[in-house]
Order: structure tokens, then C-alpha cells, then sequence
């Protein structure tokens, strides 16, 4: 039997594996949740294998692959290069963060006492919210500060200064505010993360072994910002996304000069495009360089970091990326990082979907339902990374004796948080694992009011004696 040619099974191999990942973008789109989240991770492992095939750039090549870029400036024919594996980060995996005894919440337990109590101020529920988030982000050698708008129950949209640590683990909020505008102005806005920035050089004076980064996506004027950072000493390095809406977007001369020099390589990032499925693996070629720009008729020295995706599907269309940010990046892995601090506005983007999708019940305060969002967001992101997490990590013992009583189910010393997250939903009136991941949320929520609503009963409630437990009624 003739054996093919070495040049034809890599073709043919090729072919293969491009047909395989075609497949797997329609499932992606499936309405199943678990669908998605296989669909999603195996995209992943196989565009892996899609990178590992000999000739790689040679079979891009012959097949004509050429990605449209939208608002792409010039050609970078001259600046392609075969990127030294040496130089290149390892490539990026979901990891789960580390799940430690301080990652178990107290807020909303605090904030139903205080409302109790007959005090129910947005200012002094924020500041009560705060001082925990502030206790949690010390715990951890490097913290985001993402700043951007929010919507609850259509209502006038809420600014936001929402923390994460280790990329996408939520730690809480450092401050929010109401806007009486139903549509902001440019003013507004850069007022807004003025007000944002300040908040986070403050944290930092108090937290000085955490390093903060502020990062927000820009649709104010960056002069303000600059001059704000300088103010405080740069107490916290900034980073703004450049998206369509703002003028340096198209700028081409702009970012004809940021990638006059040659790229700096590519690197592998983990990128959350759909909350509730695993994080798709991408590879993109970056470009950084420091130079002077014009912003809001002042002169700025800033470093321009432009990225472009590689290594896509044929028919697929590549995602570009532009930044400015006070940090250098002379090298690969300093724009690896100004990438990943990106890539992380994707967990603001999850907490605001949470807010857009989560029914308020009754009269709760708002200040009630963005620290309940918080905790959404942490329990569905750990649960994603390792659904066998212990469960006890994450609830107090007050909390896990509720949930067994209202759930009726026999305590366990071994309990995973994926189950008590679909026991929580239960309660809120969800019991599908595949429903719509908008309604397990709104469950959820509901879930985590009236388990809210047991503890404060279990604790009015003299302590059990041995082998006893008090039994709740289906309302808790």
C-alpha cells in the first residue's frame, strides 16, 4: 500500500481538524447550557491540536486564510515572523482560583440587619459593603478594579467599581452610585471614572502589600484620568479599552505607529465570551509601544498596546484589541499582562448581566441586589472552574443548616458547591440544571433571599439539642 506523501497527511490533518471546529461552533450556539460549556472547551482543546500540526503557517498559507479585520490599518505583510517558542507564555488554561475559608461572605446577612434595624442609607450600606470587599482584596497580591455601568430592572443605570482577583474570582464592590440621566453624558462618564479612580487610589493607601490596577473601557475624555493618576502618585496603574465608541478608535495613524516597530510575538489567553460555558483558549499577536498622543486637546505619553487574533477557523472573523495604559510593556510578557487585565472586563460584563436579569423582590434596596449579584457571581464562577468544590468554603454553618432544612435533605460533612448552587435555585423556583442560564440566576437570587430569611430565623432560635433540628416551614 503507497503511503501518502508527508506534506498530504498534514493536509490532510489539517482538514480534518478545521472541519472538526467548524462542528463545534454550531453546537456552541446550542440553547443547552451543558452543550455550550462541551461545545466551548472542546473549540479549545481542538484549536490546541490545530497549533501542534506541522506546517501550521504553511497550510494557512495555501488555503488563502485571511482574516477581515474590522477598522485594520495598513498591512503587516513586512512584520510577520515565525515567533521564537522560547519567547512565547505558556499557553493560557482556565484555572480555578484558590478557594480559601475568607472566601465566604457576610454582606448580605450584615446589610438584611442593618435594614432590620430601620436603617436602609445607600451611602452607609455601600460603606458596610466596602470595609468586607476591602478585607478580602488584602488577601490577594494583585487586584482589578473594573470600572462601567449597570442596569437593574430598567431602571437609570448604576456606576459600579466592581473588584476581581486571579482574573475572574468576584471579591466584591468598592463603591456604586445611581445616575438621574437616563443617558449619561460624555461629562458624566468622565466624571464617573474620576470619581472610580479616586476610590481606588484610597483603597490602595489602605491595602499597601495589594497592588490595585483600574481598568475601564473608554468613553471619557483620558485627559482627566491622566491627570487625576498623576495627582495620586500613580497609586494604581490604569488601563482604558478603546472601543468603536471612542475617536482614537479610528485613528489609523494612530495605531499605524503602534505597530511600526515588529510585534512583540503571540500569547495565549483565556477569553469568558459566554458566562456559564468554560472559557474558549485564543491566541493573539500584540504590538506595544510608548508614545505621545492627543486627547481632549492635551498632549499624552501613553503606552499603545494593539492586539490581533491568530489562528482562527476558516471563516471565521479575527478579534483586534486596542489599549492605552500608564504601564510600560517593553516586552511579550508585559503585554500578556495589559492583555489579560483586558480579558478580565468580562467578569464586570457577567455581573452586569446578572443586574439586567435579576428580578427585584419586593421593596429590597438596590444596594441589597448589587451585593446579592456579588455573590451570584462568585458562587457561579468557582462552580464553573470546579463544580466538586467543598461547599463549606463558600456558605457559613448557619447557612448550610438552612439549606439542608429547607431542602430537607440529610447534612453532610462532603457537599460540593454545584449542588448547593441547583438546591439554591430550587428554592428560587428553577429545579431544570438546563434551563436558561438568565432564569437559574433570577432563582438563585431568589434562592439566596430566603435562605437569607432561614438563617436570621435559625439564629433567633434557641441552639438545638443534640440530634434535634428545628424545622422550617416551605416559606422558611
Amino acid at each position: 500500500m503507497e503511503t501518502p506523501p508527508k506534506e498530504r497527511r498534514h493536509t490532510s490533518q489539517h482538514a480534518l481538524i478545521d472541519s472538526a471546529i467548524r462542528s463545534t461552533k454550531q453546537l456552541s450556539a446550542s440553547s443547552d447550557i451543558m452543550t455550550r460549556s462541551l461545545a466551548n472547551r472542546m473549540f479549545s482543546e481542538l484549536t490546541q491540536v490545530r497549533r501542534a500540526l506541522p506546517n501550521r503557517r504553511l497550510h494557512e498559507a495555501a488555503a488563502g486564510e485571511t482574516a477581515s479585520i474590522a477598522h485594520a490599518a495598513g498591512s503587516d505583510a513586512a512584520n510577520r515572523h515565525v515567533v521564537d517558542p522560547k519567547t512565547t507564555p505558556h499557553p493560557a488554561q482556565p484555572v480555578a482560583p484558590v478557594a480559601t475559608p475568607s472566601t465566604a461572605w457576610d454582606d448580605l446577612d450584615a446589610v438584611r440587619d442593618v435594614q432590620d434595624s430601620g436603617a436602609s442609607d445607600w451611602a452607609f450600606l455601600m460603606e458596610l459593603h466596602r470595609s468586607r470587599t476591602l478585607h478580602r482584596l488584602k488577601a490577594h497580591a494583585q487586584v482589578l478594579c473594573l470600572h462601567g455601568d449597570c442596569g437593574i430592572d430598567g431602571e437609570a443605570p448604576v456606576h459600579a467599581l466592581y473588584t476581581v482577583a486571579d482574573g475572574h474570582a468576584p471579591l466584591g464592590l468598592l463603591d456604586a452610585w445611581t445616575d438621574s440621566k437616563a443617558a449619561p453624558t460624555a461629562e458624566d462618564q468622565t466624571a464617573g471614572a474620576i470619581r472610580s479612580y479616586q476610590m481606588v487610589a484610597e483603597m490602595a493607601a489602605q491595602a499597601p502589600s495589594t497592588r490595585l490596577a483600574f481598568v475601564a473601557r473608554l468613553r471619557f475624555d483620558l485627559a482627566p484620568l491622566v491627570r487625576q493618576s498623576q495627582a495620586h502618585g500613580v497609586a494604581a496603574d490604569w488601563l482604558t479599552i478603546v472601543g468603536p465608541e471612542s475617536p482614537l478608535h479610528a485613528d489609523q495613524a494612530l495605531w499605524r505607529r503602534a505597530r511600526a516597530d515588529a510585534e512583540l510575538g503571540e500569547s495565549d489567553f483565556a477569553l469568558h465570551t459566554d458566562y456559564g460555558c468554560a472559557p474558549r483558549i485564543l491566541r493573539a499577536r500584540l504590538w506595544a509601544k510608548r508614545m505621545e498622543i492627543q486627547s481632549g486637546g492635551e498632549k499624552l505619553w501613553v503606552t499603545c498596546l494593539y492586539g490581533r487574533e491568530v489562528d482562527l477557523a476558516p471563516g471565521d472573523t479575527a478579534t483586534e484589541w486596542r489599549l492605552l495604559s500608564n504601564r510600560s510593556a517593553q516586552d511579550l510578557a508585559g503585554a500578556h499582562e495589559l492583555m489579560q487585565w483586558c480579558l478580565s472586563m468580562a467578569a464586570f460584563d457577567h455581573f452586569a448581566r446578572l443586574m439586567q436579569h435579576t428580578r427585584s423582590v419586593g421593596a429590597a434596596p438596590r444596594v441589597f441586589d448589587l451585593i446579592a449579584g456579588c455573590r451570584i457571581a462568585q458562587l457561579t464562577e468557582y462552580a464553573l472552574l470546579d463544580p466538586e468544590v467543598d461547599a463549606h468554603v463558600f456558605f457559613s454553618r448557619d447557612e448550610m443548616r438552612a439549606i439542608d432544612l429547607l431542602s430537607k435533605r440529610q447534612p453532610s460533612a462532603e457537599m460540593c458547591l454545584a449542588d448547593n448552587l441547583h438546591q439554591l435555585a430550587i428554592l428560587g423556583g428553577v429545579a431544570d440544571r438546563h434551563a436558561d442560564r438568565d432564569a437559574q440566576y433570577a432563582a438563585i437570587r431568589c434562592g439566596l433571599l430566603r435562605l437569607s430569611d432561614a438563617v436570621a430565623v435559625l439564629r433567633r432560635l434557641p441552639s438545638p439539642t443534640h440530634g434535634q433540628e428545628p424545622v422550617l416551614n416551605r416559606r422558611g
